[in-house]
């Protein structure tokens, strides 16, 4: 996930300067990946988060990628599917 501090307010107010600072820097951003584990506790706010992300960002591309099992070679061949991406 990256690294982001929700804010109180909505996207569109003006009033908060952190919000505005966090959201100018994102805007640099066109693509959005995220690295999930399906089997997590949490992977329903993941879920939750990635939504968000979606709705903040319509314009941009997300893509979501699923840990599997198999451990680092599987993950490391899910990877390597979107090297051109980082």
């Amino acid at each position: 996930m990256i690294p982001f501090q929700k804010p109180a307010q909505p996207p569109t107010t003006d009033s908060n300067p952190v919000w505005r600072h966090q959201l100018a820097a994102l805007k640099l951003f066109d693509t959005f990946i995220v690295i999930c584990n399906p089997i997590s506790t949490d992977a329903h706010k993941a879920a939750r988060r990635i939504q968000e992300l979606k709705r903040l960002f319509p314009d941009a591309e997300h893509i979501v990628i699923n840990t599997a099992r198999g451990g680092r070679g599987a993950n490391g061949r899910l990877l390597s599917k979107y090297a051109d991406k980082f």
